[in-house]
């Protein structure tokens, strides 16, 4: 039997890394979903100005938040940000070079 005292062996630093970037690309994918979001806002809020408005009587803020204006504004922000991640997706994919 050795007396040798061994070093118990350090974890290595990939856990950590792996748990960074997951992290970083978890914030990102938030800014991208607030982006799209405010985006959204924006639309749906020049539409009711120009379009909706003048129609009703009423102020800009209940004309905003009717569920037909909400659920406009959840469909353009979650196809935003479908679009925007597609888009990145298809962005990382290195390009083939075998193409005539």
């Amino acid at each position: 039997m050795s007396s040798v005292i061994r070093p118990t062996p350090t974890p290595s630093p990939a856990p950590v890394a792996g748990a960074w970037r997951a992290l970083l690309a978890w914030l990102g994918e938030g800014a991208w979903m607030l982006g799209a979001f405010i985006l959204a806002v924006a639309l749906v809020a020049l539409f009711v100005l120009v379009v909706e408005l003048p129609t009703i009587e009423g102020a800009f803020g209940d004309a905003l938040t009717t569920p037909v204006n909400l659920t406009r504004i959840a469909v353009l922000a979650s196809a935003a940000w479908l679009w925007s991640y597609i888009h990145r997706a298809i962005r990382q994919v290195p390009a083939r070079t075998d193409r005539p």
